[in-house]
């Protein structure tokens, strides 16, 4: 210690202007110190509140969209305190001068981003033509932009990437190094949400029929930033509740379109993959690498969709859906959802014994499915031989095992098939018990053998299982809830986000979270001018309404679709507002409609969600149609809204 006190003292600018930790310490009052520990609150979310299975550095984000400011509190020698903002190119070198050891100034607001001639030309040509193709429809157009700023997020990659023989010290931190990116990450997170905190007083959202109802009541109104509402946190927040509830509706829509799940598989991520093995530096260990073990992660995760989509071995497959997942144990994990053709799907239990198997491998014919099975696909031990194993609840395994004997597989009746656990003696011993058939994960043998690693795979045979294979994809991020306690007295409780090492880097590195196939196109519904419009506050109203009024919605340009007279007006009049983004592309620049050059190319069209007992206007309640027609009956409800209006509702095809 005293040697790293002296290096610092020596190589670190910052080292002789600040008090140092262990001066502190000195004078520390150890009486007052604070306990924290993590707490399972009774009546929370197990799923989303559960405990850490893993020893793991993660941080808690106090609140929901915390946009406070995170900085560190130094001590001159003076004896003055002083605030450093996570903005500040010396925070990272202040909190980590271990990692940092010759106060090296990180990550600014200012720094640019480096691009090549060409690649500034590239991105400059591309705006241009945006631009005047909107100008071209006579939509307003965008500002060329002339720098691009690098992101905390870009530079943070950078930071952290291997590179052959440059000695990068982030990378030996260790555990250390897990504070570092959770830190950044942490900062990230809460950059965004404060710039759409600050950008959120210069907009505002609403319909258009209400500017024109106040500029018709009173023109000597211009200011439009007494009408409409903020505009909140947006869908395009990755984790955000808008953003979880549109995944969670656009992979209900694929499930509509194809009917139920056919597969839900699990894989999780194997620490002892000879790829991160090999890549560990001396000494380390796979939980000191996060950024290593979420890469390995994402290329096997790949590979195992490869195996499934292109390879086909099980079958064709429809759709797929996929979510990521850490839930506390270190380690992320996929969840899959799979939609098989008809002719593919398991519907007997022979079939589904070719894929599934939920018993002991023979050792001999498949040493490496064994070993798998052996290391990975046994549950537990929990029960009686372990009473606080994470999926006991009540006293009794929330996962149902042991599982009772079963000599064949049946079609059950909770949604999935009943899996074969024969008892046929065969047992070995594992982590200290001795394990039988009913102990057994089901799991894909081709695929466990191949990926060594944990893979659930389970046949859902009805509409029941739907329930439980979705609730993942709308869960929303992991919490953890912290009891603050002195002299063992509980001062408070903290409740906030969980973000552990692997999680933060996986963000960082931009890998998707949320995943599915075919894609989805969301369609705007509202009748003849209530489409909502965002406008600046400091806009006018005469200038938002003429901006707006003729501006197209995807529903005011299916309209025009269908009024128009060549081979695009010929197949729109074919198809109903939900099918048409299967024969049509929606261009923003535009806002219009245009036939896919690329007909193979299959997408779903989902309208947004709209209650069916909401009145549209003044009492208008209404009922969609699937049938592609153009003249239906209809009927309404104490409706005082024109004629017209009903009409195109009813005629969309909902």
């Amino acid at each position: 210690m005293r040697d790293l006190q002296n290096m610092l003292m020596v190589n670190h600018p910052f080292a002789r202007i600040y008090h140092h930790g262990h001066q502190i310490l000195q004078n520390h009052n150890a009486e007052a110190d604070y306990e924290i520990a993590l707490r399972l609150i009774p009546g929370t979310n197990r799923g989303v509140y559960n405990l850490p299975s893993n020893n793991e550095y993660a941080f808690i984000l106090p609140g929901t969209g915390n946009t406070e400011p995170r900085d560190i509190v130094l001590r001159l020698r003076g004896g003055l305190l002083e605030r450093i903002s996570d903005l500040n190119p010396a925070y990272a070198t202040l909190q980590y001068p271990l990692l940092l050891p010759f106060g090296t100034l990180e990550w600014h607001p200012e720094l640019q981003l480096v691009e090549t001639e060409r690649q500034r030309e590239r991105r400059f040509n591309n705006r241009r033509r945006n631009i005047a193709q909107r100008e071209e429809a006579g939509l307003e157009g965008e500002e060329v932009e002339r720098d691009r700023k690098l992101t905390l997020s870009v530079y943070t990659t950078y930071r952290i990437h291997f590179r052959q023989n440059d000695f990068n010290i982030l990378l030996r931190g260790g555990q250390l190094f897990c504070r570092y990116v959770v830190d950044m990450y942490a900062s990230i997170d809460q950059q965004r949400l404060m710039w759409i905190k600050r950008n959120q007083a210069r907009f505002r959202a609403a319909r258009l029929n209400h500017l024109e109802d106040a500029n018709m009541n009173d023109p000597d109104i211009l200011d439009a930033n007494d009408i409409g509402q903020r505009v909140f946190l947006p869908s395009s927040y990755t984790g955000g509740p808008r953003n979880m509830a549109q995944n969670y509706q656009d992979s209900m829509a694929i499930a509509r379109f194809y009917g139920k799940v056919d597969l839900f598989l699990t894989m999780t991520t194997n620490p002892k993959w000879p790829e991160i093995e090999r890549e560990l530096l001396p000494g380390q260990t796979a939980y000191d690498r996060p950024d290593l073990v979420v890469r390995v992660f994402q290329l096997k995760k790949q590979a195992l969709l490869d195996r499934i989509i292109k390879d086909k071995i099980y079958g064709e497959v429809d759709a797929y859906v996929y979510t990521i997942e850490f839930q506390k144990r270190g380690l992320p994990h996929m969840h899959l959802l799979l939609f098989l053709k008809n002719g593919y799907k398991l519907t007997t239990p022979e079939a589904v014994d070719s894929c599934i198997s939920a018993q002991w491998p023979d050792r001999e014919q498949n040493p490496l499915l064994f070993d798998t099975v052996l290391e990975r696909m046994v549950h537990g031990p929990c029960g009686a031989a372990n009473p606080n194993a994470p999926c006991m609840v009540n006293g009794k395994c929330s996962k149902r095992f042991p599982q009772e004997f079963n000599e064949e597989t049946t079609m059950g009746e909770n949604g999935y098939a009943r899996m074969a656990h024969p008892d046929n003696g065969v047992a070995f011993e594992v982590r200290g018990i001795w394990v039988d058939n009913r102990w057994i994960v089901a799991h894909p043998r081709a695929l466990c053998a191949e990926f060594d690693c944990h893979i659930n795979l389970e046949c859902a045979i009805s509409l029941a299982s739907v329930r439980y294979s979705f609730k993942y994809l709308h869960k929303g991020p992991d919490c953890g809830s912290a009891e603050v306690s002195q002299d063992n007295e509980v001062k408070t409780y903290i409740d906030g986000r969980y973000i552990s090492a692997t999680d933060a880097v996986w963000r960082i590195f931009h890998f998707p979270i949320h995943e599915q196939h075919p894609p989805v196109v969301r369609l705007q519904i509202h009748l003849p001018g209530e489409q909502n419009v965002v406008y600046r506050d400091d806009q006018e109203i005469n200038e938002v309404l003429a901006a707006n009024a003729n501006k197209r919605t995807t529903l005011t340009a299916f309209f025009e679709a269908n009024a128009d007279n060549g081979p695009a007006g010929d197949r729109a009049r074919t198809l109903t507002y939900a099918e048409l983004p299967h024969h049509f592309v929606w261009d923003q620049n535009t806002l219009k409609w245009k036939l896919r050059t690329d007909q193979n190319r299959f997408v779903i069209g989902r309208i947004f969600f709209l209650r069916p007992t909401k009145g549209v206007a003044a009492g208008t309640r209404f009922r969609g149609r699937t049938e592609p027609v153009r003249i239906v009956s209809f009927c309404f409800l104490d409706s005082q809204a024109p004629t017209w209006s009903l009409f195109f509702i009813w005629t969309l095809g909902l």
